[in-house]
């Protein structure tokens, strides 16, 4: 259902919406401590927490089994032939052409 990363984005909504409504509450309704400690504290690292579930969702690793599937159905990296008389330099299986005067 949900990934590991996508909790960690739905915890840090509810600790930034806690924090707010502890920052913005009437000063009667919560000890002052908790007011001015707890809720600056739990609104910084909510939204942290947001921000890195957002990116870990969409910068993070695939899912195992997709990964496996893809893995599975890769094709072999094409060996470079002849370009015109030179041949390729030993160890160079593919080559970008812009970056095509750099070996390895």
């Amino acid at each position: 259902m949900f990934r590991q990363v996508n909790w960690l984005a739905l915890t840090g909504l509810v600790m930034l919406a806690a924090g707010v409504f502890l920052v913005f509450s009437p000063y009667s309704m919560f000890p002052l401590w908790a007011i001015w400690l707890v809720g600056p504290l739990l609104w910084y690292l909510g939204a942290a927490l947001t921000v890195a579930g957002i990116a870990a969702h969409f910068f993070g690793a695939p899912n195992p089994k997709k990964a496996a599937e893809s893995f599975a159905e890769a094709k072999s990296t094409p060996h470079l032939e002849r370009m015109g008389l030179a041949t390729a330099p030993a160890r160079v299986e593919s080559e970008i052409p812009a970056m095509s005067g750099f070996t390895l």
